[in-house]
């Protein structure tokens, strides 16, 4: 790596690799030698084999592995906007901001070596100065310097606490060791300190490892987390490598929710982020797999009965060594379901099998859950019960010292009183759930869910399945390599198939299924274009130059297909779908063409544009996707890819193509 663009990547004090842009401004990473020789892979995810780590499944893992490292939501566009730094450069964000991020992960410039310690102290008059500024200034930014590199969405401040006193911290030997959470800005969530705070003091009545916390006032109430990723030794400060739930799993933030598009009727049945399928998976990696099953069981199962519908996968994390994984201690226990309809979201953010609702959590769900996550029903039973008891006799004593320590009194009664409700309610019904008969769920064995991180991935085929218009088989010199399943729904991810290989069973709410009734015919193509005509300026065709009419395809979340033409015929390694008229109007050729080489079926929105390319002029058109699964792509394609719009420049690097993109990042949406 060029060392302008490496940083390096330490454990504590230990260096790890570097962390790069390849040609394509994505992040890569790679091991030191002396490392790859005697430590332990960033995550079970990141492979430590120099071989592994550079294939597609450990580039996109490790990348997911440092994305997961930044902040989010609004913290995120803070950061961005104090830093000049877009939100799609990683890279940039890491750089300036990597030093102090959770866990023992440390990410520097090479010209930046670890700072000499020093602290900056924070009283609580100047704390209580910028909670209250915080509509003018980021909570983030400190002294002109972004202070904040704790994922999350909430305003978070990091500080080395000694003697009561706070501090923002640098250095070696000196690290944060705890995390102040003031309320957030939004009026309606005034109190959310307390409600954690009860949730947090609950939970540890109950013997859940929770992560301890207490509560001040500066005169606003601000929740003091310790954290757990810290170990102290005097003034000195150990680092402990802690990763979360994505990292883990090896995806990207936006894969946090099981449903990655919401719950909207249209998106809803689209579930391939993170599910409690796949983090119970993790215990195949854990140093002892009993424990981590039954620690993580009790983790989800409290999760249920105080309503936190945020627990996605970035909060839960792991203790991950040489040994192997760890459940950690519990953070942001919330009850989201003290807010009115419609201030928060009421969905699980993983499913209870199918279950995303209270109203749906039944014993079957639960029955359900057990199946697919291979536990026992009747162990499962007997933990809800024991929970639910317990969190019975806990709350009103935790509820009594919450107030005494300056907890708001409202939030907290409501807090305990939908605890006390949601937990009589499931150990009522937890008797039933070892009498559901589990071959109910044999069609949801765990294979069919497997986790992110075991889908192994490998080149296509060197032969195309499909024969030319001859009947000839096509041979492959070099085959396109697909991308992870989980990159079709994720928004910011390149995801590409190759012929025949795996799809989602939807994408944006449209089925990515065989379009089996396309038609044959020249006269049956001009039916179809007839029947979803569009007006459109007359073609005029330069002399020596062959018609040609295409289609640029947009998905609803914001990416664009592109096909890669097999063995880059005519020098194109990727470009829009498109092709020669051969007896067809220019909208039937465009219909045709998309069909063959990319397999969907589109529907045609707008005349977009005509350019010239090597040896044609080409109408283009505006369209959108209706049917189709482009794993059904014809032989003069190798692979089909969808390509965020920050990302076409990378991907489409053909002069020809130059006309359509500058168009296309001009107006992103395509219109005309």
């Amino acid at each position: 790596m060029a060392e302008a663009l490496s940083l390096l990547v330490h454990l504590a004090d230990a260096e790890v690799g570097r962390l790069g842009i390849d040609a394509q401004q994505q992040i890569c990473f790679e091991y030191a030698a002396d490392w790859r020789q005697s430590g332990f892979t960033l995550a079970p995810s990141v492979p430590l084999s120099e071989e592994a780590s550079r294939e597609t499944e450990g580039l996109a893992a490790a990348a997911a592995f440092f994305q997961n490292l930044l902040p989010e939501g609004q913290a995120l566009d803070d950061v961005c906007r104090s830093l000049q730094i877009s939100k799609s450069s990683s890279f940039g964000l890491l750089r300036a901001m990597g030093s102090e991020a959770s866990g023992a992960v440390r990410v520097l410039a090479p010209d930046r070596p670890f700072a000499a310690d020093k602290l900056r102290p924070v009283p609580r008059a100047e704390l209580s100065g910028r909670i209250r500024d915080r509509q003018d200034v980021p909570f983030s930014v400190w002294d002109g310097t972004v202070r904040l590199s704790i994922a999350g969405y909430q305003d978070k401040l990091a500080v080395f606490e000694s003697d009561g006193d706070w501090a923002l911290v640098d250095g070696v030997s000196r690290a944060s060791t705890h995390i102040l959470k003031p309320d957030p800005i939004a009026p309606r969530l005034s109190g959310l300190t307390s409600n954690e705070f009860f949730c947090m003091r609950l939970a540890a009545a109950i013997k859940l490892p929770v992560a301890p916390v207490r509560l001040e006032h500066v005169p606003e109430p601000v929740l003091v987390v310790e954290r757990f990723d810290r170990a102290r030794d005097g003034d000195r400060v150990r680092r402990i490598h802690v990763i979360d739930g994505c990292q883990a799993l090896g995806v990207t933030p936006g894969l946090k929710y099981e449903r990655p598009f919401g719950d909207g009727r249209d998106v809803a049945g689209i579930r391939t982020g993170t599910s409690l399928p796949a983090l119970f998976r993790l215990g195949r990696s854990a140093t002892t797999p009993a424990a981590f099953k039954l620690h993580l069981l009790r983790w989800v199962i409290f999760q249920a009965l105080i309503q936190n519908f945020d627990a996605h996968a970035k909060n839960i994390s792991f203790f991950w060594d040489r040994h192997g994984l760890r459940v950690a201690p519990a953070y942001d226990l919330v009850s989201i379901g003290i807010y009115p309809e419609g201030w928060l979201p009421k969905t699980f953010a993983m499913a209870f099998g199918d279950a995303f609702t209270v109203e749906d959590l039944i014993a079957y769900e639960w029955a359900h859950m057990a199946h697919l996550c291979d536990i026992k029903p009747r162990q499962l039973a007997n933990e809800i019960v024991k929970m639910a008891t317990a969190i019975e006799r806990a709350a009103g004593g935790v509820a009594a010292q919450v107030v005494a320590e300056g907890g708001d009194p409202g939030i907290t009664q409501r807090v305990r009183d939908l605890v006390l409700a949601m937990s009589a309610s499931q150990r009522q019904l937890a008797p039933e759930i070892p009498k559901i008969d589990r071959t109910l769920f044999e069609r949801w064995r765990p294979k069919a869910v497997a986790s992110f991180a075991e889908q192994r991935l490998s080149p296509g085929p060197s032969v195309h399945p499909k024969p030319n218009d001859k009947g000839q088989a096509v041979k492959l010199e070099c085959p396109s390599t697909p991308t992870l399943i989980s990159a079709w729904n994720d928004p910011g991810a390149l995801a590409r198939v190759i012929p025949e290989g795996p799809m989602p069973p939807q994408l944006n709410g449209v089925p990515l299924t065989s379009w089996n009734t396309a038609p044959t015919t020249v006269s049956a193509w001009e039916q179809l274009a007839k029947r979803g005509e569009i007006p459109e300026p007359a073609f005029k065709l330069p002399a020596g130059k062959k018609a040609a009419a295409g289609a640029v395809i947009r998905e609803p979340d914001g990416r664009y297909w592109i096909v890669s033409p097999s063995n880059a015929w005519g020098g194109y390694t990727a470009t829009f779908p498109k092709g020669t008229l051969d007896g067809l109007s220019l909208q039937a050729t465009a219909l045709k063409e998309v069909f063959e080489e990319s397999g969907l079926r589109v529907r045609l929105i707008s005349w977009l544009m005509d350019t010239p390319r090597t040896l044609s002029f080409t109408r283009y058109y505006l369209a959108e996707r209706v049917e189709g699964s482009p794993a059904d792509m014809g032989w003069e394609s190798q692979a089909v890819s969808l390509v965020p719009v920050s990302q076409l420049s990378e991907v489409l690097t053909s002069s020809s193509d130059k006309p359509l993109l500058q168009r296309l990042l001009k107006t992103p949406r395509g219109e005309t």
